[in-house]
């Protein structure tokens, strides 16, 4: 397969996956799996966005996703440690 990529393109990406140890051709065929995996099981619309905002959200603010105090116990005091 020969495509035509402009030569400050083709350097910028051939230095960047040699730093990730990887090259053009192993780079290729992994999102091309991925692309045609993506094609033949597709996810329900939003759900991938759903669960990056979910998990991004929860990565970034770790108080976020909080239990709610059962309904016979009185809610506690949050503690500080400073």
């Amino acid at each position: 397969m020969v495509i035509e990529l402009d030569p400050e393109l083709k350097r910028e990406l051939h230095g960047s996956l040699v730093a990730d140890g990887t090259n053009l051709k192993e780079w290729f065929i992994a999102q091309a799996r991925a692309y045609l995996r993506s094609r033949r099981a597709p996810e329900l619309p939003g759900l991938a966005d759903l669960n990056q905002d979910f998990y991004g959200q929860a990565a970034e603010e770790p108080g976020a996703y909080k239990a709610a105090p059962a309904k016979d116990e009185p809610p506690q005091a949050e503690s500080k440690t400073d």
